[in-house]
């Protein structure tokens, strides 16, 4: 008598864009995240094939909970435009969701290690579903906290690309003269990449 077969079990679903955000509506539990206005998740395609990986939102983002809608966001942008092509899907997120503050509730600069960490989780599962074959890193704490040879990456995948390219929050500060070539050398990457 041949062996009887045991009908396949289904693995775990995962969840929907919209059932992510229900679940980290309210942040990561950081001390941060009772602090902002509203939790950061994504802007653009889910799938994905390029990730735009920044740190954490600024103060536009804080007010209207979609990430890289700040003056930054808005250079970011342009960068995009001319680099990604039209039939190119692509998503930009921070390794946090929730705006990195003092004790005054103003902008406090980079998260710190422990805000990236405690917020790990989110970032993970986010990164699942946005499920990239390239990760374009915006500045170094994308890039530091994505290289899978550091002992505490967020995110170790060494089979995924990713580049990285100054944040124009930085090309925003730099004098006229450099900013024209900064723009340019990112939109170079980004395309070479792609």
């Amino acid at each position: 008598m041949p062996p009887r077969s045991l009908p396949l079990q289904p693995g775990p679903r995962t969840p929907t864009y919209k059932e992510f955000c229900a679940k980290w509506e309210n942040g990561c539990g950081a001390e941060e995240c009772s602090r902002a206005r509203k939790v950061v998740q994504a802007r653009g395609k889910i799938p994905a094939d390029v990730l735009f990986l920044g740190e954490a939102p600024g103060a536009s983002e804080d007010v209207l909970g979609v990430p890289f809608k700040g003056p930054a966001g808005e250079l970011l942008q342009r960068i995009i435009d001319d680099s990604v092509p039209e039939d190119v899907r692509y998503c930009l997120m921070n390794m946090v969701g929730c705006i990195p503050t003092d004790d005054d509730g103003d902008k406090s600069g980079e998260p710190t290690d422990e805000q990236i960490i405690q917020c790990k989780p989110r970032t993970i599962e986010l990164f699942d579903l946005i499920k990239p074959r390239l990760i374009i890193c915006v500045g170094k704490v994308a890039s530091t906290w994505t290289d899978y040879k550091y002992l505490h990456a967020v995110i170790k995948r060494s089979e995924i690309p990713r580049i990285e390219i100054i944040h124009p929050a930085s090309i925003m500060r730099s004098t006229i003269a450099v900013k024209g070539l900064q723009i340019q050398t990112a939109v170079v990457k980004i395309a070479n990449a792609i």
